[in-house]
């Protein structure tokens, strides 16, 4: 008898926090209404990460191009006169 009247609360208390339709759609339009507020503010920090993506790709470009041309100018593996280094050998222990 106890357990079918602590169901019955807990049933009564569900009911009591659900909320009605009308409250359900006060709550979306303030929700959209604060969302609206915040899209110019949005939309300027948007700009601002596309172009500090543009920055960093143009840094990215520019590091890579500098490391191509010192790769060309760097002398060949070997030395300038263009011998192959010696190959070594592991030293042997007993």
């Amino acid at each position: 008898m106890a357990d079918e009247t602590a169901t019955k609360e807990t049933v009564d208390t569900t009911a009591k926090n659900q909320p009605t339709e009308k409250e359900m759609l006060a709550k979306r339009k303030e929700a959209i209404k604060n969302i609206e507020k915040d899209l110019p503010e949005l939309r300027v920090q948007a700009e601002y990460e596309e172009l500090i993506t543009k920055i960093e790709i143009a840094r990215f470009e520019r590091i890579q191009i500098s490391m191509q041309m010192a790769q060309m100018m760097a002398p060949p593996p070997g030395g300038a006169n263009g011998n192959q280094p010696q190959e070594r050998k592991l030293k042997v222990t007993e």
